[in-house]
């Protein structure tokens, strides 16, 4: 509730370099991006089986049904990341 009376009174909020809110208005969504997290490492078969198993007792979707298609991630923000295990 705070943020929003902020932003109401606000004069000029700039976000990645577009005004997003002028005079208490939202003028523009700015700039949206989808951050997620690419982590390289390799697999393993036990951490794999045990969530394999989870998914079939306490989910009712699929786990091949479970990622994010990336249509449904539009303007990715991608943070590369490598592990060795």
């Amino acid at each position: 509730e705070m943020i929003e009376k902020a932003f109401q009174r606000a004069a000029c909020f700039i976000k990645s370099g577009e005004i997003v809110v002028r005079d208490g208005e939202v003028v523009s969504n700015g700039h949206k991006k989808t951050v997620w997290v690419n982590v390289n490492m390799p697999e393993n078969p036990q951490v794999m089986r045990d969530i394999t198993q989870s998914f079939k007792k306490d989910y009712t979707v699929q786990l091949e049904n479970y990622s994010v298609k990336d249509y449904l991630a539009p303007h990715p923000f991608v943070i590369n990341v490598d592990v060795e295990a």
